[in-house]
């Protein structure tokens, strides 16, 4: 049992289960050059980024493209969603599908940092040290993806 499981805090709804959110800003390449402190479980992915301070430093570089998770904000550019009943048009289907070509490297990106195994397994630590073992992780990345 994770030491936190008294926390209802870091409850996920989503996935039912106790963890943490990372931000991750990773390149069109899949090279990761930021990483976020660690955010509760229950915490929505646009609340996490704005609470991380990445919106002004969205809206400098002239945006960045994300998941569905963070629509609504004004800074980043998302894929078109499909209304229930309602099916795409033929450009929306389009305009995604070449976004998703875009992205794909950047959560290439993402599941390379997952295959650390103090971010794949549940976290055992005090959760003081988090935010370090995190960091410590996607600095191994980023030396991993320089060799």
């Amino acid at each position: 049992m994770a030491p936190w499981h008294h926390r209802k805090d870091l409850l996920s709804g989503k996935h039912r289960r106790h963890g943490v959110y990372v931000q991750l800003a990773v390149d069109l390449h899949g090279r990761i050059f930021g990483a976020s402190r660690a955010f509760r479980g229950s915490w929505h992915d646009v609340h996490c980024f704005r609470e991380a301070g990445w919106v002004q430093l969205v809206r400098r570089s002239s945006g960045c493209m994300t998941d569905l998770g963070y629509e609504g904000e004004p800074a980043l550019h998302t894929p078109v969603k499909k209304k229930p009943g309602i099916p795409l048009a033929g450009w929306q289907r389009q305009l995604n599908t070449e976004f998703a070509s875009v992205r794909v490297a950047a959560e290439w990106g993402v599941a390379h940092t997952k295959n650390w195994r103090i971010l794949t397994t549940r976290y055992r630590s005090d959760l003081s040290r988090i935010d370090t073992d995190t960091q410590a992780a996607v600095g191994l990345q980023r030396i991993n993806e320089r060799q």
